[in-house]
């Protein structure tokens, strides 16, 4: 704290209070902060009152908002041009700390939205604007409860269609075009309403869009609660089917109440027939709950075939009661073919079975490349087995930015269960890159084995080629906890390149292939409630390494690195901010009944 200094004039009386303020911030101070969007592309007109397409962004930092709009002071441009309506401000669907803000982007009076760059603006300042918005055309089909498949009509919100299918399979709908969902009542799957596609398909995604700026659009309106509710284990929410690949679909802003059953609500592709995918899919804000993770090998979010998936806010957890133990399947399953992913700002939580929450499998005996494959900013917490899995045909993997909180929270049912498992792709194959995460957790397998970050699996005959870990804080809660488990003799330490990580708590010492690491506290915020956030004094600010400035150019919170000397370690960046802020300078009245002696 600098010294608060007072100057005091009498005769004029002029106050200069100048401070300065050390403040801790989860964010970057107060600027407004863009993650991503729901869409990159739509219509300036049409649909209700003439004013085009909805579009939500997700950051931090928008503002409190009144009721559930934005207040005055937070407001939207696209290409410097104010954006025609604000239908909400809250919490997203998937990670719980990151706020969803919607717009409807034109005017339809006199001067409407161009393409051009998004910017949110708070009491004046600006957010970060690498995100671009393209206006383009493309029609607007509303669906409702209240509405008719065979009375609706395009454009028209007081006369929306019923059923998702029902818009899907007409002819006039296509790429560029809009589904919006309204809110005003679940979508029972097992309400025979539904229009179910085969009788258990909610949405057949059996057409394409063009482009990544013209694809086809499915999303819930913002600021209503759009459930699909499912009803029995068979049915399906969304789902490719049969030739040819599907490409070019954006599904957003919808919750999936699986309702204690074992049915999959995000169903892209199926394992034996790589014709049966779903290419340059764009996935938002999506919530799942109430699944049953182990029931016959159900993955509720099942991707498989699929390149350059986009995966952005999707929430997953809060697993049903009723599943059953057998520790099979995973919650997300990310499978045999899936160059150039993108899985960011998720929230995997709470799963009571079942085995990795996340796994990504590729096919080995395909030999697919699968690689530019980016898993960052994600929150994996209260998992009773691994956070996530590099398996089989994972060839390239980045992971980044990501907090593991309380992995393999009941033990591991065998040695080389471990909350990060890179397992690698075959014998001697796959490289993967390990920045700036934080995991937080326990991992003791029943065999008394078992590590934090485990490499290599026997059982399965797989070890990577290489394995880079950079930035990152390992933290054992327990001193029993090893931070690590070599379980394939055949991996070699000279296959992992450390840097500037830290590793603390087990009472193990540090790995044999850890040099000039570093063995202190890293002094979280609040650990015990989830903040890995660092305090002023951790050894972690300014300790990290700029090699991985490529991939890591933001924090969790998306805070620009560095922000001091170089990159900090760990998934957060520290922000200290000494501003110098004058309150007034102006000279006031001289009081009449001061008297100076």
């Amino acid at each position: 704290m600098k010294k608060i200094t007072k100057q005091l004039f009498f005769g004029s009386i002029v106050f200069f209070i100048i401070f300065a303020v050390n403040i801790r911030f989860a964010g970057a101070a107060s600027m407004p902060v863009i993650l991503y969007t729901d869409i990159t592309s739509g219509p300036n007109t049409g649909g209700e009152n003439n004013k085009g397409c909805y579009l939500s962004i997700f950051g931090q930092n928008f503002g409190m908002p009144v009721g559930n709009l934005p207040p005055a002071t937070t407001r939207v441009y696209i290409n410097n041009v104010e954006v025609g309506e604000y239908k909400y401000l809250g919490p997203s669907l998937g990670r719980p700390d990151v706020q969803q803000l919607s717009v409807q982007i034109g005017t339809g009076v006199t001067l409407n939205v161009s393409s051009g760059v998004i910017k949110v603006t708070v009491n004046g300042i600006e957010s970060n604007l690498e995100h671009v918005f393209t206006v383009r055309p493309g029609d607007i089909y509303f669906m409702s409860h209240v509405g008719s498949d065979s009375a609706g009509v395009v454009g028209n919100i007081t006369k929306p269609f019923r059923t998702a299918n029902g818009v899907w399979d007409r002819t006039d709908f296509g790429a560029d075009d809009f589904l919006v969902i309204r809110g005003d009542q679940d979508y029972n799957l097992g309400s025979g309403q539904e229009n179910l596609s085969g009788g258990y398909r909610w949405i057949n995604i059996d057409k394409s869009g063009s482009s990544d700026s013209n694809p086809i659009t499915t999303y819930g309106y913002p600021g209503e609660v759009v459930t699909a509710s499912f009803s029995a284990n068979n049915q399906r929410g969304m789902i490719t089917l049969d030739n040819p690949r599907r490409k070019y679909s954006v599904f957003a802003n919808i919750i999936f109440d699986l309702n204690d059953t074992g049915a999959i609500p995000i169903y892209l592709g199926f394992y034996t027939q790589k014709t049966n995918a779903l290419d340059n899919g764009r996935l938002v804000n999506l919530k799942v709950t109430e699944g049953m993770v182990g029931y016959l090998g159900v993955n509720p979010i099942s991707i498989q075939h699929v390149d350059y998936l986009k995966m952005y806010g999707i929430g997953i957890g809060n697993q049903s009661h009723l599943a059953q133990t057998d520790l099979q399947s995973h919650m997300i399953y990310l499978s045999h073919e899936f160059n150039h992913a993108d899985v960011g700002w998720c929230y995997i939580h709470d799963s009571r079975y079942g085995r990795s929450a996340f796994k990504v499998a590729g096919d080995g005996a395909q030999q697919i490349a699968n690689v530019n494959v980016r898993i960052h900013d994600n929150l994996f917490e209260n998992l009773p087995q691994e956070a996530i899995q590099f398996g089989e045909g994972a060839r390239e993997c980045f992971f980044y930015n990501n907090i593991i909180n309380k992995a393999c929270t009941k033990g591991a049912a065998v040695s080389g269960f471990s909350p990060l498992s890179i397992r690698g792709s075959d014998l001697n194959v796959g490289d993967y890159y390990i920045y700036n995460n934080t995991i937080y957790s326990d991992a003791v397998g029943a065999d008394g084995h078992g590590g934090i970050i485990q490499m290599g699996y026997s059982p399965g005959s797989t070890y990577p080629h290489s394995i880079t870990i950079f930035n990152n804080i390992v933290y054992a809660i327990s001193q029993t906890t090893n931070y690590y488990q070599i379980n394939d003799t055949r991996f070699t330490v000279d296959k992992i390149t450390l840097d500037n990580n830290i590793w603390y708590g087990s009472a193990s010492p540090l790995p044999v292939f850890a040099n000039d690491e570093l063995n202190a506290d890293p002094y979280f915020v609040d650990s015990a409630n989830g903040d890995f956030s660092l305090r002023p004094s951790s050894v972690a600010i300014d300790s990290g390494s700029q090699s991985v400035a490529s991939f890591v150019k933001t924090d969790f919170f998306g805070t620009t690195r560095p922000q001091g000397a170089a990159f900090d370690i760990g998934a957060f960046e520290y922000v200290s901010t000494e501003q110098n802020v004058v309150i007034d300078t102006t000279p006031p009245m001289v009081p009449v009944s001061l008297s100076v002696e």
